[in-house]
């Protein structure tokens, strides 16, 4: 840390930087440490991820198995292994159309099709893995600007402390749908929207369902 005046009050370098910890910031940055790079997180809310709170994002994601395989070879399963439920049968229908389809695990001589997860214990499994792996998390209030100069990019932010500043030679926007980054670099988007719409229950039951 280099100190600089009392409203610019440091200077890191890092390989990367990552703004915003949601899901994909998350695994980015647990990537990029775990292959032996130095990556700060810059994030508004770092208090939801540090202390796992079940009621915050309750809402429930279904992994495949590929999404799986890549959070194993992170080494977070053990995180996640008393939360996760196996789908080991699916059935596909549509309304107003004769037939459906059934497949199961067993069909597939897989372990699993899948697994269901809430996103707040995905998100601290991944924000404890990433910390594992040597990334630092910096709380801060607002992006001030991104600045890129020959081949290094300057993220200035707001923090409690002041004004800091991160050099790094990567830097990835991972700051959600309405995006600051995206905006203040004016980088283009396309949005669709989706001809069909689901409904996700989320269910809690009086007695162990037997993986059916």
């Amino acid at each position: 840390l280099l100190a600089i005046d009392r409203n610019r009050f440091c200077m890191s370098n890092s390989q990367c930087i990552v703004i915003g910890a949601g899901l994909i910031g998350l695994s980015a940055a647990c990537i990029l440490a775990k292959s032996g790079l130095s990556v700060v997180v810059l994030e508004k809310d770092l208090a939801s991820l540090s202390a796992l709170d079940e009621q915050a994002e309750p809402r429930p994601l279904s992994l495949n198995h590929a999404s799986f395989t890549v959070l194993k070879s992170l080494g977070l399963e053990h995180y996640l292994a008393d939360f996760f439920t196996p789908i080991k049968h699916v059935h596909v229908s549509m309304q107003a159309n004769f037939g459906a389809i059934t497949f199961s695990n067993k069909q597939l001589l897989v372990p699993s099709l899948g697994y269901v997860v809430s996103y707040s214990h995905l998100a601290h499994a991944l924000y404890k893995g990433a910390l594992d792996a040597g990334v630092k998390f910096v709380n801060i209030q607002q992006i001030d600007s991104i600045k890129s100069a020959s081949q290094q990019v300057e993220v200035s932010a707001k923090t409690t402390a002041g004004i800091g500043n991160w050099t790094a030679s990567v830097c990835i926007a991972a700051d959600g749908q309405n995006s600051f980054c995206r905006q203040h670099l004016g980088l283009q988007a396309h949005e669709t929207t989706a001809q069909y719409t689901s409904d996700v229950f989320r269910l809690q039951l009086e007695t162990e369902h037997l993986n059916r």
